[in-house]
């Protein structure tokens, strides 16, 4: 009798345990459903987010980072930033008042194909991109009228051409001394 009760104490005591980690299992079902749940969440409230400043979107940035866990959200709210930034840095480029040097432009684009694929094809990078190739295709064309105008001789490159030079200098002073 006393091995009876032992063997049903035993099977009690795995009976609790395979029901704790059911139990636990849940748990962790359930903790990854939230954590799916948090990420769609983040998701949408990034979505919302498209129409707010880039004031306030910076200060959600300044609070996600304190938080001492990392946050998927937080990575897409920076880089949606990023994003942010450079499409106003854009506009700017492409506005009619502003006038940036060639360089300037080119550097908007390659600042544009850093930040990621989505941003490439947009109307606005392309209408930049558009503006810097038309740009590129005008100084060439000046250049080459800009060489026909102002023709500059070549460099005088043998050593023998310096030294008749020279000498046509020392006697031209040497008639004004007489």
């Amino acid at each position: 009798e006393d091995e009876d009760e032992d063997e049903d104490e035993d099977e009690d005591e795995n009976e609790n345990e395979d029901d704790e980690n059911e139990k636990d299992n849940e748990g962790n079902e359930s903790d990854d459903k939230d954590e799916k749940d948090d990420d769609d969440m983040a998701t949408t409230c990034l979505a919302a987010c498209v129409n707010h400043p880039l004031k306030e979107l910076r200060a959600f940035l300044l609070i996600g980072e304190r938080i001492a866990l990392y946050l998927p959200a937080v990575e897409a709210l920076r880089a949606m930033i990023r994003r942010r930034e450079w499409e106003e840095l854009a506009r700017r480029r492409l506005s009619t008042a502003a006038k940036p040097s060639l360089a300037v432009m080119e550097d908007a684009i390659l600042e544009g194909e850093r930040i990621g694929k989505r941003l490439q094809g947009t109307p606005l990078f392309e209408s930049l991109k558009q503006r810097v190739e038309a740009a590129r295709e005008l100084d060439k064309r000046a250049s080459k009228v800009l060489e026909r105008i102002f023709w500059i001789p070549p460099v005088i490159a043998r050593r023998d051409d310096w030294d008749e030079l020279e000498k046509g200098d020392s006697d031209e002073e040497d008639e004004e001394e007489e």
